[in-house]
């Protein structure tokens, strides 16, 4: 089985709690993209930017 690609939708605390979950704790998963109507506003692409998620 190859790696299975996710994408989330939110990347408030809790969606940021989830993508870190993601990378760090499950095998064959990796996160790829996200999705958040406030993504500049909350400063979430940087942090998105700096795991590589576009």
């Amino acid at each position: 089985m190859g790696i299975l690609k996710i994408g989330v939708v939110g990347c408030g605390r809790i969606g940021k709690l989830h993508i870190n979950n993601l990378i760090n704790s499950v095998p064959g998963v990796q996160v790829v993209a996200a999705a958040d109507p406030m993504l500049d506003k909350s400063g979430a692409r940087e942090w998105l930017a700096e795991r590589k998620i576009t």
